[in-house]
């Protein structure tokens, strides 16, 4: 079967989102990027549980299939959007995260007030304007507003996180989650403390040099 490991890899990560509370029911979307061309994408539609590999939609980055008998994600046109426009992105995870997408739909961005959210995100989160799910305009706006973050919010929708590894992805969403959370939390028991400017480059740049097994 053409990329079996990878699409075994999506499908894992998609279960993880999940069990993660990222998501509800058959909503959001994995994808992994291969040799450069194609992508393994979620299929719309189809219960995380139960997905099989040969589920997995195998597709080029004009959104031809390739390979795979189901319809890939509706949202397909914003992750090919990100690949076609940064060559740095090797996967884009889109998620429904509860805390983070109460900001999303107040049309506020998640400010940087924990060290983790600094080094992983690279700033404060920022939200594109609303378009319609799956619309090409969506892609657009996700590239544009996405700059050097690794994260971005979706006005009245969710969350869309980038990485050079889906692992890398799937853990910048949990950051935005856990940051949306917690600062929420903050808020309620009085006045949260942004992090400066310059600590998050300082933060960021650290981790970029420095984070893992180098």
């Amino acid at each position: 079967m053409l990329m079996l490991e990878v699409r075994k890899k999506v499908i894992e990560t998609a279960r993880k989102m999940l069990k993660y509370g990222l998501t509800t029911g058959t909503f959001g979307n994995i994808s992994i990027r291969h040799q450069e061309i194609l992508v393994a994408i979620t299929p719309s539609g189809v219960d995380y549980e139960s997905m099989i590999p040969e589920d997995v939609v195998i597709v080029d980055l004009n959104g031809q299939v390739i390979d795979g008998d189901l319809k890939p994600s509706s949202e397909m046109p914003m992750h090919l959007a990100l690949y076609r426009k940064r060559a740095d992105i090797q996967a884009v995870v889109h998620t429904h995260s509860p805390y983070a997408s109460a900001f999303a739909v107040l049309g506020q961005e998640i400010p940087v007030v924990l060290a983790e959210m600094a080094s992983v995100v690279g700033g404060s989160v920022k939200v594109a304007p609303y378009c319609r799910p799956g619309s090409a305009e969506m892609g657009r706006e996700v590239v544009r507003c996405l700059r050097d973050r690794t994260g971005v919010l979706l006005a009245n929708h969710g969350v869309v996180a980038i990485g050079s590894t889906v692992d890398e992805a799937l853990g910048v969403a949990q950051v935005i989650e856990d940051s949306a959370r917690i600062y929420q939390l903050a808020v309620a028991m009085g006045n949260p403390r942004i992090l400066p400017e310059d600590e998050i480059r300082v933060l960021r740049e650290q981790y970029i040099k420095h984070y893992g097994q180098k």
